[in-house]
């Protein structure tokens, strides 16, 4: 299935009714008071812009997109932007994660621009940011991937852990 939703209409809502298999794409323009956050994402749905970037604002919302289950097939969410949370994107202790793609997102004035606590023991949990801005709010991290151990794998700006994190592994 395909689908579009324009801003401003509360179309947070066909994020969370779309199936696998299903490609919504939102319209540019402003997505906030109409909105139910956190909008739950499912399993296998691709999330699109279309004409101009769409903007989710949170509205001081603690998350604004989380998982509604575990991601078992590739899923994307791509060319939207996300403001004034605590958290952009928060993926919850619990959740497996085999696929989730975030492509040309940009989060800005939130507390935690992603955050994912992944459950250890999972064969395996993949999740590709590509060409993504995480602007935590001024004092506050713009990305962290903790295990539900208790183990942080990333906690700060994106180019410094990755840095911190090539230098942990080679020595």
């Amino acid at each position: 299935r395909v689908g579009a939703a324009a801003a401003g209409q509360g179309d947070g809502h066909a994020l969370t009714q779309a199936a696998a298999g299903d490609n919504v794409f939102l319209a540019g323009g402003t997505y906030q008071t109409s909105e139910t956050f956190p909008i739950e994402l499912r399993s296998g749905v691709r999330v699109s812009a279309l004409g101009g970037t769409p903007v989710f604002d949170g509205n001081g919302a603690t998350t604004v997109f989380s998982l509604a289950e575990n991601i078992t097939q590739e899923t994307e969410i791509s060319g939207l932007t996300v403001t004034d949370s605590v958290a952009c994107f928060r993926i919850s202790a619990g959740r497996s994660v085999e696929g989730l793609v975030l492509d040309n997102v940009s989060c800005a004035e939130c507390v935690l621009g992603f955050s994912a606590t992944l459950t250890t023991g999972n064969d395996q949990q993949e999740i590709t940011l590509r060409e993504c801005t995480f602007l935590g709010d001024t004092g506050t991290e713009a990305v962290v991937i903790s295990l539900t151990s208790g183990t942080t794998l990333i906690d700060g700006a994106v180019v410094a852990a990755l840095l911190n994190y090539r230098d942990e592994v080679e020595t």
